[in-house]
């Protein structure tokens, strides 16, 4: 890989990191892994920054490590490659660019096709991205493997992509469904080929996994938080909670929140859904208005960026991110002393599905909470009546008119 440009050019970009107010420690990982690179570059042969990743995640055990290391080697690469400076807030994952420039000619206008396809299609260009990315990421497998024109894969190809050195499966049932969206486009490109492929995509079933929802005590306790002004509690992570608690937001919508959404003269919100991209359209109830009003007045920087909050950590002039507000959910569960301990459920969307299930407990009719929680499609809804349990045992039979053993009873009560 060519490393010129960043080997001449790496003091501009720690100067630029320097002036827009990035933190000394924060440089000096930037400054560590450019010379990691420079002084690896010429034995390891690199053709990517996904190499370099790949090959510096060798090199330490530490997940917290490896994943900061993705995001400085992310920042480098953009500087590196398209000439952008950190901080301008469009994040890419690493595979993106180098992985599809690396693929065989085939290999790339396959993904073209489907790119191209599915845009005249209307689909969203979010969802092509992420469809094309695992495209990328399952092409980019196969030729690793020797697998240089779509005649090439075969069934063991694709079985050793899905499954981990223990047999079992590694990928996702989501990560099928993508992949089986860029084939089924490619049909009208190369049916055959396409078709074969699809066919040897495995099957797995959907399964759902126990939500551990907030129970009424918790959600009590959460509330106590977040009307306690003596608690170290900044505003905006106030105002943070109070979106999720009352409205059920996606983290994605509260991180791209504007300023001009809150219409404060007739005491509405109105977004347009990142998930979705269909505008959506809520009351502003009065004490997350006081929140918005408190944090917008007296906390939040003045600064040209349209979104509401804004990052405390510098530079100060970019939004926060959704990482931003699972950490906020985070800070607001340890101050209520809740689901503090490994492998229990916490971040923004169980906040949600408390929404759901608590308007779904109160009799909402179901077009009523689809329409409530902005969903599209009103069949999204159903996921969360796994956990109405108010109403799931209401269905439960009662064992009264069949013969169980005293044992069983006895038993139940050891």
């Amino acid at each position: 890989m060519d490393i010129k440009y960043l080997q001449e050019n790496q003091q501009q970009l720690f100067q630029q990191m320097k002036d827009a107010g990035y933190a000394t420690d924060y440089i000096y990982c930037f400054q560590v892994l450019v010379q990691y690179i420079l002084d690896n570059n010429e034995h390891e042969k690199w053709n990517s920054y996904v190499d370099i990743y790949e090959s510096y995640k060798k090199t330490t055990t530490s997940v917290y490590v490896q994943k900061q290391a993705y995001t400085i080697f992310n920042g480098i690469k953009k500087f590196h490659l398209d000439k952008q400076f950190p901080g301008n807030g469009v994040r890419q994952p690493l595979i993106s660019y180098d992985a599809f420039s690396n693929l065989v000619t085939e290999f790339q206008n396959l993904i073209t096709h489907y790119r191209i396809y599915e845009k005249e299609r209307g689909k969203k260009d979010k969802t092509i991205y992420i469809e094309s990315n695992c495209g990328v990421t399952f092409l980019s497998f196969v030729q690793s493997k020797g697998c240089f024109s779509l005649k090439d894969i075969s069934e063991k190809d694709v079985l050793c992509f899905f499954l981990n050195d223990e047999g079992k499966l590694s990928k996702s049932r989501t990560y099928v469904k993508n992949l089986r969206a860029v084939f089924k486009a490619g049909m009208s490109w190369n049916h055959s080929e396409c078709q074969r492929i699809l066919n040897l995509l495995p099957k797995i079933h959907h399964g759902r996994k126990i939500i551990q929802y907030l129970t009424e005590d918790e959600i009590l306790k959460i509330k106590e938080v977040l009307n306690n002004h003596d608690l170290n509690l900044s505003f905006r992570d106030r105002a943070i909670g109070l979106l999720l608690v009352h409205y059920g937001l996606r983290r994605s919508d509260i991180a791209a929140l504007r300023l001009d959404a809150i219409d404060w003269d007739k005491s509405i919100i109105r977004i347009t859904q990142q998930k979705t991209g269909y505008p959506f359209e809520m009351p502003l109830i009065p004490v997350v208005g006081n929140a918005l009003y408190d944090y917008i007045m007296h906390e939040r920087p003045e600064s040209d960026v349209p979104y509401v909050f804004l990052s405390e950590s510098t530079p100060v002039n970019r939004g926060c991110g959704c990482t931003t507000i699972n950490d906020v959910v985070n800070k607001i569960l340890k101050l209520a002393e809740l689901r503090q301990n490994n492998g229990e459920r916490r971040g923004a969307h169980i906040f949600r599905h408390h929404f759901a299930t608590a308007l779904m407990g109160n009799g909402i009719p179901q077009p009523v909470i689809s329409k409530s929680m902005g969903h599209t499609d009103p069949v999204s809804v159903e996921t969360y009546l796994y956990a109405d349990f108010a109403h799931l045992k209401e269905c439960a039979l009662s064992i009264e008119n069949y013969p169980v053993p005293e044992e069983v009873f006895r038993y139940a009560k050891v």
